[in-house]
């Protein structure tokens, strides 16, 4: 009996860490597609926020978060998105997404 209250324990804990990681996942994809499209809300402010531990109004703002995509991409002279940034490149990069 022991051994089975052991293992279920280790069992909901397992649960309890993969469901974490995925809500972690989920919040982490939400935040880079919203970078890409310049939609983010008050409402990712204050979730950003509470990432960082800060509390601070002037910490982070909606539209220069919005503004963060500009600088993502590399367009022709029609406007035409032809690649990514450097500067992006290396952001990604050191967020763990690629490696060089």
């Amino acid at each position: 009996m022991y051994n089975d209250t052991k293992q279920t324990l280790y069992q909901r804990e397992n649960l309890h860490m993969q469901f974490g990681n995925a809500m972690a996942s989920r919040y982490n994809e939400t935040l880079l597609f919203k970078l890409f499209t310049k939609s983010f809300t008050a409402n990712d402010e204050m979730l950003i926020k509470k990432i960082l531990g800060r509390d601070t109004g002037a910490v982070v703002n909606v539209e220069d978060l919005n503004q963060v995509a500009d600088f993502m991409f590399v367009k022709d002279t029609n406007g035409k998105v032809t690649g990514l940034s450097e500067a992006f490149y290396q952001l990604v990069n050191s967020l763990g997404y690629i490696n060089k």
